[in-house]
């Protein structure tokens, strides 16, 4: 009769010790937390590659160009805030010193003519971050605003967008280093339309409005998500 009061007492007590844990380990999968991260930047579509005209500068003949984003390093903020037990509101803030690659291709050189000039570029967002009960994964879903600046872009005759707007999708992952010390790992694909200078061709505008596609990896500490 001893042993079998002790026994019940003891599973009654580890009942409730599992109640008062386990709300506890579900709000943290979801809590008010700070993140800074450090990732890559990779812009997938070029800005321009055709075939340009020669004659329209005075030249005669054609020649590919290739103007493009350099892949490089990103870092940003991240702040999120519970709205429900599976879902948070999340703001992002990304900057990138992605200098801007211009290529034109000589057919009768035995080198493609190349330079460099600094850009960069910031992409804020607002989205929100779904993640299931006693799960790790996520998915991401929101709206972004995407600027380019630096010294190849600061040009008068670029009189089109420069900031433009878009949608963020991506899945998150998050780990446990230890108990105390998550860390978040996410991919997220940032798309936008981009008109630098409002016109298709070299007689309106040398650049062609187009949907752009950049990628973003990165690895994040949240803090207050302990």
């Amino acid at each position: 009769m001893f042993r079998s009061t002790s026994v019940r007492q003891r599973l009654a007590a580890a009942a409730l010790l599992v109640a008062a844990t386990v709300p506890s380990v579900l709000s943290a999968q979801n809590k008010f937390s700070v993140t800074p991260w450090v990732g890559s930047f990779f812009s997938i579509a070029d800005f321009y590659n055709d075939e340009f005209d020669l004659t329209v500068i005075g030249g005669t003949g054609t020649t590919t160009i290739t103007v493009s984003q350099e892949n490089t390093a990103m870092f940003g903020l991240r702040v999120s805030l519970p709205v429900s037990a599976t879902i948070a509101a999340e703001g992002s803030f990304g900057y990138a010193q992605s200098n801007v690659r211009f290529v034109i291709e000589d057919a009768f050189a035995p080198f493609d003519a190349a330079t460099t000039d600094k850009g960069s570029v910031m992409i804020g967002s607002l989205r929100a971050v779904i993640r299931p009960r006693r799960s790790n994964l996520s998915l991401v879903l929101g709206g972004i605003v995407v600027h380019h600046g630096g010294d190849f872009w600061d040009d008068p005759a670029l009189d089109g967008k420069l900031t433009n707007f878009g949608a963020v999708a991506g899945i998150g992952f998050r780990a446990n280093v230890t108990p105390r010390f998550p860390i978040d790992i996410r991919a997220e694909g940032n798309f936008y339309s981009f008109d630098p200078d409002k016109g298709d061709n070299a007689s309106l505008g040398f650049y062609p409005g187009k949907m752009q596609s950049d990628l973003v990896f990165s690895v994040g500490v949240p803090l207050g998500a302990r």
